[in-house]
Order: C-alpha cells, then structure tokens, then sequence
C-alpha cells in the first residue's frame, strides 16, 4: 500500500493541482488555526494532533509537505522528522518545523533531523503561505527533475542496448561485406575467363590474374594501356561500335583478336555490361575454336566446291534431258509412248527437285551459329514475298537468338506457306513469351488452321509433294542448335508455330534507356 501510494505521488507532479499538507500539531487551537490558515488559498489540509498519528497518516497516503510542531508529547516533531527520513518511501518529503524555540541550536537540531526550513510562534500567515509555496515549489521541481531523471536513465540505458545492438549489427554486417569480398575476390582471382572493369573511355581499372596468363604482359603493364591499344586494326572499327553501344547502356556481346605479348594475336569472345560510370567485362579465349572453325570452313569450301561442280553437271544433264524430252514429244503421236514419256519426264521433276533439295540442305550448318536480331530477320525474310495485303503485329523489339545463319530461310518458309495456303488470313503475328524451358518465339495467322491430324506430318519430307519440305527444312535448320518447332493452333483459328529457343540461346538487349 506504500509503495502504490508512493508512486502515484510520485506522478502527480503537475504545478496547477492541489497540494496535500500533513498538519502536526497537539494544541487544538493551533491545529485549527493553520487548517484555516492553509484551506484558504486551496491547499487539501490533513491535521493530526500528534506524532504517532502522523506517522499513520503518512503511512496511508503521502502529503506533499508537512509542518511538524516541535514540542510535542510522547513523540517530539524532531523523531517524527528522523523517522520520516529513515523511510525510503518518505525520505524526499519536505517537513517544515513550528516551534516557540528561538535559540540557534533548536534550528540546528530540526535541520540535522531533516527539516527544510524553521518557522517560529508567534507566525505570520502570510509569511507561513510565502515558506510553504516555496518549498512545495522546490518540492515539486525536484520530483519533476527525480522522473526526468528516471525516464533519462531509461532512455541512456535503452540507447546503449540499441548501440550495443547497432555494433553487433555493424560487427556482422562488416563480417558479412567481408566475407562476400573475399568471396567475389577469390573468384576474380581464380576464374579462367579474363575479367576487367572500365572506365567509360576505356581505361583499365582492374584485371585478374587470367590477363597474364593468357596474355603474356605483367598486370601493371596493361593497366597503364587502355583497352583499345591491345585490339587488332582490322577489328577496331567492330570494337568501337560494340564500345559506344556499351556506353549508350546497352549489355554487348561480340569477338576481336587481341594482341599477346608475342607479338601475336588472340581471338577473344567479349561481353560486356554497363553500371554507373563503370563497365564490367569478361572474355574468353577462343582461338582454338577459331582455328577449328576454320580448318572446318577450308574443308567445307572445298566440299561445297566439288558439290556445287557436281551438281551443276547433274543439273545441265538434267535440262539437256528435258530438253530432249519436249523435242521427243513432238514426235510421238502413239497414246502408249506418251505415257511413257509423260513417267519420264515427272521423274526428271522428282530429279531436279531432289537436286534443289540438296543443294538446300547442304547449306545448312555450313557456317557457324550467329546472333540473330529476330525483328530483322524477319523483315528481311518477308521482303522477298507479296506480304503487303497482311496486317504485320511484330513484338520481338530487342530479341536476339544464337542459331544458324539460315534462320531467315526458316522465316521465309512460315511466311511463304501463308500466302500459299492461308488465303483467308489477314493479319500475321511473330511474339515471344518466356517459359521454364527458354523462349517460346510464336508465329502465327488468322486463317483457316491446320487440321489436327496434320499437325505432325506436316513436317514430313515429302508430305502433299512439295508442300512439307520446305518446313521440314525448317525444323532441320533449327535442330542444328538445339531448336525445335511444332504447330498448335486451333483448326479454324488459324496456324500457330511455336519455335522453342532454349536457354543461353536467346538474350534480350535492352537500352537502359527504354
């Protein structure tokens, strides 16, 4: 019950409410005096007429100020006063004495026990209210300053656990910057690709070790260079472009030839990727390939040298054959010769298509896989045909996909085999969406479809004479690197073909800007 009474004084500190005084006093008259005195300006007066009784009181609420007579019976106001300051609970309360003593030594001996101030009998009331607004004053800053303090200690104590919390979450996040450097240097260090950081006019800022393995000059030696001083002539026109698409924001991929220590050149395989006022790049060592790419492309030339004599023989023998045919059915007026005639010469077809078939599937393959813009490739394969009467929707901008050079032929077939047969559609659509299994490039119409029976044999060789093979060239040119395609459209809904473009086969370069 104290020490709930004891905090709720505590907290009531505010200047404007009602003081409580305890008034201690065993003359009736002057107990009834200072209560009238007190009640007067507002104060809340609780008299007691003897020490004893005080104590109680205080004991059940605690006053903000006490004026304590001094002579007193049983219990003097001095005791009550020591008690009073013996309790932690009443400790800070002021206690005024009242006393008819005027020697020096009384004063001295109500100070010692406590007191904050000496008023002697015969008093003033004006001069008792003055004392008594002081020390409640006093009473109540320090009560005030008490509570500030405590919510100041709290707050000190709540700011060194976040301190405290805040440097272990310093500690632990400088751990973890750490290790991630050290991390991302390891790997900087350790990594077979040549690795580098730019400034945008092409200084080196940074290199791996990869650079002097592979190149032969010191790391310091190629720092104090920049990147271009290393490039090939014949490739620094290339070079240059692929650097300002760099700096424009736009991540690059290309190949140059760069100089090694030797005096010799190495074939290098870059991209490159712009941040801030930096741009990061990797390259890979590729000369063996290239070597092997081009020992295949000499072999190549040569065999695609013999084939294209041969078949240009095979072909002239083919025409004088035809020719020699219509001079033969000129002549032959019997119905039996003229059906023979007629099997010759639709085997002479079968011949010359199956030479032209050749011929376009020896291509295939022949050059190495490049990187195609899909927009472009498009256009230009349309370009050849009447496709002006179409509404062309084309959502491809940025795509770009790595397969062989005769992607454009495979564009052309799709849209060929729309103007032969889809003379209902109006409107050609080519878009991409991206799956767990790569890039879905879509092209389609708005025709008459494809019956669902014929979704597969479509792709045949030789399905409806001519008409499946040119897509089953189309599925050979896009199997050379790992591309497929099917149809799944809706029977009269039009043609839907979808190309599937695995993964690292596809990129989507985006400016920065767009």
């Amino acid at each position: 019950m104290k020490q709930k009474n004891w905090r709720e004084k505590m907290n009531q500190s505010e200047p404007g409410d009602p003081a409580q005084i305890l008034v201690v006093d065993d003359s009736p008259g002057s107990l009834k005096l200072l209560t009238d005195i007190l009640s007067k300006p507002g104060y809340l007066v609780r008299p007691a007429p003897s020490g004893r009784l005080a104590l109680r009181s205080v004991d059940v609420e605690i006053p903000d100020l006490i004026l304590l007579d001094v002579i007193m019976p049983d219990l003097d106001g001095y005791e009550v006063c020591r008690q009073l300051k013996g309790n932690p609970n009443t400790v800070s309360i002021p206690v005024i004495f009242i006393s008819s003593l005027e020697e020096p030594a009384d004063r001295v001996k109500g100070f010692d026990a406590g007191g904050v101030d000496f008023i002697t009998k015969p008093f003033q009331s004006e001069e008792i209210l003055a004392r008594i607004h002081t020390h409640l004053s006093l009473y109540r800053l320090q009560k005030q300053m008490q509570a500030q303090n405590v919510l100041l200690e709290e707050q000190i104590q709540e700011r060194k656990k976040n301190e405290e919390e805040l440097k272990r979450y310093h500690k632990n996040l400088e751990e973890m910057v750490r290790e991630r450097t050290d991390e991302l240097d390891q790997f900087f260090s350790l990594t077979l690709d040549l690795l580098c950081i730019l400034t945008r006019d092409g200084k080196f800022i940074r290199l791996n070790p990869a650079w002097e393995s592979d190149l032969g000059y010191p790391l310091q030696d190629i720092l104090s260079h920049k990147y271009l001083d290393f490039v090939h002539p014949d490739d620094l026109e290339q070079t240059l472009e692929m650097g300002k698409r760099a700096v424009s924001g736009r991540i690059t991929s290309f190949v140059n030839r760069y100089r090694h220590r030797d005096g010799s050149y190495r074939w290098l395989e870059w991209s490159s990727i712009p941040s801030g006022n930096r741009i990061f790049a990797s390259a890979r060592d590729i000369t063996e390939r290239k070597n092997v790419e081009n020992s295949l492309h000499y072999a190549r030339k040569k065999l695609n040298l013999l084939n294209h004599v041969a078949f240009s023989d095979i072909q002239n023998y083919v025409f004088s054959l035809t020719g020699f045919l219509d001079l033969h059915q000129e002549l032959v007026t019997d119905s039996k010769q003229a059906y023979y005639l007629e099997n010759e010469r639709k085997a002479v077809d079968k011949i010359l298509r199956s030479l032209n078939f050749a011929k376009m599937y020896q291509d295939m393959g022949i050059k190495p896989p490049v990187w195609h813009d899909v927009s472009q490739t498009f256009l230009y394969a349309i370009s050849h045909l009447d496709f002006l009467q179409y509404n062309r929707e084309i959502q491809v901008n940025g795509l770009e996909i790595y397969t062989d050079p005769l992607l454009e032929m495979v564009f052309y077939i799709l849209a060929e085999n729309v103007v032969k047969y889809a003379h209902s559609a109006t409107t050609v659509r080519l878009s991409y969406e991206i799956s767990p299994e790569g890039c879905i490039l879509v092209f389609e119409d708005n025709g008459v479809g494809i019956e669902t029976d014929l979704k597969e044999k479509i792709f045949e060789q030789w399905y409806g004479e001519q008409k499946g093979m040119g897509l089953f060239l189309s599925r050979e040119i896009l199997a050379i690197t790992g591309l497929s395609i099917r149809e799944i459209g809706k029977p009269g809904s039009g043609a839907r073909f979808e190309i599937l473009v695995p993964h690292m086969m596809f990129r989507q370069v985006i400016s920065n800007d767009e």
